[in-house]
C-alpha cells in the first residue's frame, strides 16, 4: 500500500510559531517533531512508498525533514498553485498502477492512544469490494471548521458548520478524520462517474507532466483551468461506493492556536509564570526567555524568539486578518521565521542586530554549501558537532568539534560535509547586513568537495504492470515481491515516467535508476549513449495468462512527432512456454487499410496474422511496424528501446473489471502499420541499431570485460550463485537484472546459469 500525504497549506492560523514559508504541518510541535514526520512515522508500519503533495514553495522542508528517515521510498509532488484535495489525490494516483492501494493522510492531525493500526486493517479488508473506506470517530456536536458524515440507508451523508451546533437528537455523526482507504483504480473511476469533466482535465494535465524523477514538479499552468475542488466534493460526498468506518484512536486537529492549546489541554509550554490569572494559557517556544503573566483572564499568549502574539481566548483566530491589513508593512516577520530550510540544511537565526548576526548552521550528511566569496562582511564558524570539510581560498582542512575558523571579507570559503552525521555550526557574521538570504553573497564555480564514488554495479528492483491478461509466475516463480492480483510485466531496468526501476543496492540504495544516472552523470552509460537524449533501453519481463492485444508502434520519427517518444523496435526472448504456445507476428500475406479496418470490426483479423508456435530459448525481433501479439502461456524477456507507445488495434472486445472495454487506437496504428505480407520465423542474431544482446550459459565460471562504450546490463534466467565487480559481490537469482556503468572493467559470474548481457 503507498500513502498520499497531503501536506499543503499555508501558514498564518498558528503564527507566530508558523509562516508564510514555514506552515504549521512543519513546526515542531511534538516532542520535537513536526506534525509531518509524525504522519510519516505513524503510516510506515502500513506502507512501502509515500507520496507526499505539497507547495513547491515547501521543497526544502520536505526534504530536510524527511532526513530523519533513512531509506525512506518516497516521491514529491510539488505544486505551483493549490488546488485542493480531489485533483491533488487523482494526480498521484494517476501516476501509478490502477491496481494500487493507498492511505490518504493529512498532515494537521495529531493521532494518540487507541488502535489505529486496527482501524487501517479494518479499512483494508473493503478494498477487494470496491470501497472507499472514510474513517470516523463519535462525534457529541457540531464544532466549526470540521467536516462530519454519517451513514443513511447505505449513503454517506456530510455536514460542514461554520458555528457551533448541538447534534439533533437521536443521530449519530462522526468526525470526517480526512484519513482515506481505497484502491486507485476505484477512485478514479468514481471521479471519473461523479466528476467526468474534471477527470478529464486530470488525465490532460498528468499526460503532460514531466515525471522522470522522484519529485515531479506541478507547474501552475498546467493546473490553471482545473476546478479547486475538495475529494469530498469530487468523490467522497456523492459516490456509493463510500464506506463510513468507525475508528477507535484518539485524534486531535491541528487548525488555529485554540486547538493546539486544546491538545496541550490549556497546560503552559515552555518557561513562564503566571500570577493571578485564569483561563490563561502561554506557548512560549524561545528556549531562552521566560514569560510572566499577571492578573490576566481568558489570554493566550505565543513568544518565539522573533515574535509575540497575545489575543482574547477565542479571538486568537483574527490573525489572518492581522497578517492581511499589516503585511505590507512587517512581511518580513509574516513570511519568515529564525529557522530557514535550504537544499543543504537547515540556518537558524540565534541574533540579529545592525552590524552582527548570529546563526546555528546545520548541514546534512552528504550536503555542501556553494563556494561563495562576501565583500562587505567577516565570518567566524565554530564546530560544535560533527566533522566539518572547510575549503578556504586553495585550501581545503577538516575540523572536528571545537574548531574555529575565520573567514576574512573577499575570501572564496565553501563549507562540506562528507560524514555519515549532521554538522552543527555557529556563524558569526560582522559587517553589513541585510535582513533575509539574499544578502552579500557572491557564489563562484568550483569543484564540489563532496564526492560519492559510483557503484561498479547495482542491482535494480522493477516497476509492475497489471495488465488484465497477466499471469503470476513473476510472483509464484520468480518471487518477485509485489502484492498484485496480477502480474502481468516487471520493468526491470527503465527510468521512463511510467514506471522506473529503483536501485536496490549499494550507496544509493532507493533511487529511481533516472536519478541514480543524474547522481554520477550521462558518462556512466557510456559514448554509444551520447546521441541519445534519454535513456535508450527498457527491459522487462511479460508474463502471459491470455493473449494480449493485436498491435503495433511506430518508429522514432512518427513517435517523437506525435508522442514525444522514441519508437520501439523490440525483441522478444523466449524464457519459458506452455507447449503449443505461439506468437502473432505480421501479415500472412498482402492487405491493406480497408481490409484491415473491416477485419477489425467484424473481428477477424486474427485470420491473416502470422501464428507462429514457439519454443524455450528462440528469441524474435519485432521491427516497428509489425502488428502482433503475445499468445497464452509464454513467458517473455524483452528487450526494447525506452518507449511506451503502443497502438491497440484489436482486443477481443475485452472489458475491464468496471466493465469498460479497453481503448482502441486505430487510426494512429494506420499510419505506422505495414501492410505487407512478414516472413517471420526466430532471429539468430539479436542485436540491431539500438541494442545488443548475448545470451551465455555456463556451468561454474564466467567473466565477461567491459569497456567504456556502453553500459551493461545482466539479466539472469537461470541458475543462482555471485556476480562480482570491482568492489562489488552481490548474489543472483533467476529474474534479477544488475547494472554495470560504462568503464574498463571485469565482470565474473560464479554458480552456473543462463544470462543475457545487454548494451548499446
Amino acid at each position: 500500500m503507498k500513502c498520499i500525504v497531503l501536506a499543503g497549506g499555508s501558514g498564518d492560523r498558528l503564527w507566530p510559531l508558523s509562516r508564510k514559508n514555514y506552515p504549521k504541518q512543519f513546526i515542531h510541535i511534538k516532542e520535537n517533531r513536526s506534525l509531518f514526520q509524525e504522519t510519516i512515522a505513524r503510516n510506515i508500519p502500513f506502507c512501502e512508498e509515500f507520496y507526499i503533495i505539497t507547495s513547491s514553495k515547501y521543497a526544502n522542508i520536505v526534504e530536510g525533514q524527511l532526513q530523519v528517515f533513512q531509506g525512506l521510498r518516497y516521491r514529491c509532488f510539488y505544486e505551483e498553485k493549490g488546488r485542493k484535495t480531489a485533483p491533488a489525490v487523482a494526480i498521484a494516483c494517476l501516476c501509478g498502477n490502477r491496481s494500487e492501494d493507498y492511505l490518504v493522510v493529512s498532515t494537521d492531525h495529531i493521532i494518540e492512544g487507541g488502535d489505529y493500526k486496527g482501524a487501517i486493517a479494518r479499512g483494508r479488508e473493503y478494498i477487494p469490494d470496491g470501497k472507499l473506506v472514510c474513517l470516523g470517530l463519535p462525534a457529541e456536536r457540531f464544532d466549526p471548521g470540521y467536516g462530519y458524515f454519517r451513514q443513511v440507508e447505505g449513503r454517506a451523508e456530510f455536514h460542514h458548520s461554520e458555528v457551533q451546533e448541538r447534534i439533533p437528537d437521536g443521530e449519530e455523526w462522526y468526525y470526517d478524520t480526512g484519513i482515506l482507504i481505497f484502491n486507485g483504480g476505484d477512485f478514479l473511476h468514481e471521479l471519473s462517474r461523479k466528476s467526468p469533466s474534471l477527470y478529464a482535465q486530470i488525465r490532460e494535465c498528468v499526460d503532460r507532466l514531466d515525471m522522470y524523477g522522484r519529485n515531479v514538479r506541478i507547474p501552475g499552468e498546467l493546473v490553471e483551468e482545473l476546478e479547486p475542488v475538495s475529494i469530498g466534493r469530487a468523490v467522497t460526498s456523492v459516490s456509493e461506493k463510500v464506506l463510513l468506518l468507525k475508528g477507535d484512536f484518539r485524534w486531535s486537529r491541528i487548525m488555529t492556536l485554540e486547538s493546539l492549546d486544546r491538545y496541550y489541554h490549556g497546560e503552559a509550554s515552555g518557561k513562564s509564570i503566571l500570577k493571578n490569572c485564569g483561563n490563561v494559557s502561554v506557548i512560549n517556544e524561545a528556549a531562552h526567555q521566560l514569560v510572566v503573566a499577571n492578573g490576566l483572564s481568558d489570554v493566550i499568549v505565543v513568544n518565539t524568539a522573533d515574535a509575540v502574539y497575545v489575543s482574547k481566548k477565542n479571538e486568537a483566530d483574527q490573525i489572518k486578518a492581522i497578517i492581511r491589513d499589516n503585511y505590507g508593512e512587517q512581511q518580513a516577520y509574516f513570511d519568515e521565521g529564525p529557522v530557514y530550510y535550504t537544499p543543504w540544511g537547515i540556518k537558524e537565526t540565534l541574533h540579529y542586530g545592525e552590524s552582527c548576526k548570529v546563526k546555528k548552521i546545520t548541514i546534512f550528511p552528504g550536503k555542501e554549501l556553494s563556494r561563495h566569496v562576501h565583500r562587505l562582511r567577516t565570518e567566524h564558524w565554530s564546530v560544535i558537532s560533527g566533522t566539518a570539510t572547510i575549503q578556504l581560498d586553495d585550501r581545503i582542512r577538516e575540523y572536528g568539534p571545537g574548531g574555529s575558523i575565520s573567514v576574512p571579507m573577499g575570501t572564496p570559503h565553501q563549507i562540506a560535509n562528507r560524514s555519515p552525521e549532521d554538522v552543527v555550526i555557529i556563524e558569526v557574521s560582522v559587517g553589513e547586513l541585510e535582513y533575509g538570504h539574499g544578502s552579500d553573497l557572491t557564489r563562484l564555480a568550483g569543484q564540489p568537495i563532496v564526492r560519492t564514488d559510483c557503484d561498479d554495479m547495482v542491482r535494480l528492483e522493477p516497476a509492475f504492470k497489471d495488465n488484465l491478461w497477466g499471469g503470476t509466475r513473476l510472483r509464484d516463480i520468480y518471487k518477485k515481491k509485489c502484492d498484485y492480483d496480477i502480474i502481468a510485466e516487471s520493468w526491470e531496468l527503465s527510468t521512463h515516467k511510467a514506471g522506473q526501476s529503483i536501485v536496490a543496492t549499494g550507496g544509493s540504495r532507493g533511487l529511481m535508476l533516472g536519478e541514480y544516472i543524474e547522481r554520477f552523470g550521462r558518462e556512466i552509460l557510456g559514448w554509444k549513449c551520447d546521441p541519445y537524449e534519454r535513456f535508450p533501453l527498457l527491459i522487462k519481463f511479460i508474463d502471459s495468462r491470455d493473449s494480449l492485444s493485436i498491435q503495433v508502434h511506430p518508429g522514432d520519427d512518427y513517435a517523437l512527432r506525435k508522442e514525444d517518444e522514441y519508437g520501439k523496435n523490440e525483441l522478444w526472448y523466449i524464457v519459458d512456454c506452455e507447449p503449443d504456445s505461439w506468437l502473432y507476428c505480421g501479415f500472412s500475406r498482402d492487405t491493406d487499410e480497408e481490409e484491415v479496418r473491416r477485419r477489425i470490426a467484424d473481428g477477424t483479423l486474427t485470420d491473416i496474422l502470422n501464428k507462429i508456435p514457439v519454443k524455450k530459448g528462440e528469441s524474435y525481433f519485432i521491427e516497428t511496424g509489425t502488428v502482433h501479439a503475445i499468445g497464452p502461456g509464454v513467458l517473455i524477456c524483452e528487450l526494447q528501446q525506452s518507449s511506451n507507445v503502443t497502438y491497440r488495434l484489436y482486443d477481443y472486445l475485452r472489458r475491464d473489471k468496471y466493465g469498460e472495454l479497453r481503448e482502441l487506437h486505430v487510426d494512429k496504428a494506420m499510419d505506422v502499420v505495414n501492410f505487407h505480407r512478414k516472413n517471420m520465423e526466430a532471429t539468430r542474431s539479436m542485436e540491431c541499431k539500438y541494442f545488443s544482446v548475448e545470451e551465455c550459459r555456463f556451468d561454474r565460471e564466467v567473466s565477461f570485460h567491459l569497456d567504456d562504450s556502453s553500459f551493461r546490463a545482466f539479466v539472469v534466467l537461470e541458475g543462482e550463485g555471485t556476480i562480482c565487480c570491482g568492489k562489488d559481490s552481490l548474489a543472483y537469482r533467476p529474474a534479477d537484472c544488475f547494472f554495470v556503468p560504462a568503464g574498463k572493467k571485469n565482470v565474473t559470474m560464479e554458480g552456473g546459469g543462463l544470462v543475457l548481457k545487454v548494451q548499446v
